[in-house]
């Protein structure tokens, strides 16, 4: 099938105009991008709860005690009848999310990041069996469309990701946050929600992810897709700072180590801190903004047409929020040799060895060099 190449997509998406009419998702362009329904407007989310049934965001209430309790009974409750959730995400659990409790989207539950995650002090992705089990227990079936958003865009960006791989059929991201929607004069509640659990059985999106031996394959030699007897060029891409890429610091209170993954080509810091992806106005950069900043880093995105064909592009970061963020905006142009690295420099880096009388970073654990290959300011270093 023949493709649009990708430099003439970028130049009609440069003379775009915006659209935030409900229905359309965000973004300034002419040329639709493959994936745009990914990323919504509030004024598609207004009018998505308006249409919902009177019940189905009214999903549970706070007794005197401030506890959450049902509403209604599971079966008319149950996310994957009314086939739509907003998740609000952060680093919090309920009690101490702050930016839920603040004010939130009308019937937004809230999500905390470290539910995906082995915790202290991995941080590592849990394994996908895990993560099914999980979304379930959030009232999230395969089935369900769920729509997300986070003062951090890469927490919602990594939630994103990870409902996607684990089998969601259609997860999207809100083009801006709880200031958003205010300033659209659209109001917040401050009513706990939370969902009934459901079943939750799919195929995850494995080819979304790539693991370490594949990547250190990769690094000593090449990469082959699992399943295809053809070898593709690997691009690997770190969303880092550039003081964390030249090996200035880690970028990290728990990790000791600095430098970066050999052959990785600095493609800008995603943290929100950076302003890169998310704007002060809380609102996301446009895509084709971001698509002449990488490819003014000489990143043109490949492999929009068969999944088995061009450059695998792969995005990486500390441990896996940042690279979501650069994942999402590849995706949502309709790239499809996309993988994230979610162990990050992290896990190629360092292993952890628990020992109660270890101090330092990680207090009652050891930090030791994985033995991976890596490069400190613009040196290999074999291990």
């Amino acid at each position: 099938m023949k493709t649009v190449p990708w430099a003439l997509c970028l130049c009609l998406l440069c003379c775009a105009c915006r659209s935030d009419e409900p229905g359309e998702a965000a973004g300034d362009h002419v040329l639709p991008l493959a994936n745009e329904h990914g990323l919504v407007t509030v004024q598609w989310l207004k009018s998505r709860i308006d249409a919902q049934p009177a019940h189905s965001h009214d999903l549970s209430f706070a007794n005197n005690d401030g506890q959450s309790q049902p509403n209604h009974s599971e079966s008319e409750t149950s996310p994957a009848k009314n086939g739509f959730v907003i998740v609000e995400a952060s680093w919090a659990d309920l009690a101490n999310a702050t930016d839920y409790h603040r004010g939130h989207i009308p019937g937004a539950i809230h999500v905390n990041t470290d539910l995906f995650e082995n915790g202290y002090p991995e941080w590592k992705l849990q394994p996908v069996e895990s993560l099914q089990k999980t979304i379930g227990d959030l009232g999230i079936a395969p089935d369900t469309m769920v729509v997300v958003y986070s003062e951090q865009l890469i927490a919602a960006t990594r939630v994103w990701w990870v409902l996607m791989y684990a089998g969601v059929d259609d997860v999207r991201i809100l083009d801006g946050d709880a200031r958003t929607w205010s300033e659209a004069g659209f109001e917040l509640e401050q009513t706990t929600r939370e969902l009934p659990s459901v079943s939750f059985v799919a195929n995850p999106r494995t080819d979304w992810i790539i693991e370490t031996p594949a990547l250190l394959k990769h690094v000593t030699t090449h990469y082959e897709i699992p399943g295809n007897d053809r070898v593709v060029p690997l691009r690997l891409f770190d969303m880092r700072s550039r003081a964390e890429y030249d090996g200035e610091i880690s970028g990290y209170k728990y990790l000791d180590a600095k430098g970066r993954i050999p052959s990785a080509i600095s493609l800008g810091d995603a943290d929100d801190s950076s302003q890169t992806y998310k704007l002060a106005s809380g609102r996301l950069r446009p895509p084709h903004e971001i698509y002449a900043e990488w490819q003014s880093k000489g990143f043109e995105l490949s492999g929009q047409g068969s999944a088995n064909s061009g450059t695998l592009d792969v995005f990486y970061c500390g441990g896996g929020w940042r690279s979501s963020a650069a994942f999402f905006y590849a995706w949502l142009s309709g790239a499809k040799n996309i993988r994230n690295y979610s162990e990050g420099w992290a896990g190629w880096s360092t292993r952890y060895i628990r020992d109660e009388s270890a101090q330092g970073n990680t207090p009652g654990w050891l930090q030791r060099n994985t033995g991976n290959p890596v490069e400190n300011a613009g040196h290999r270093i074999e291990p």
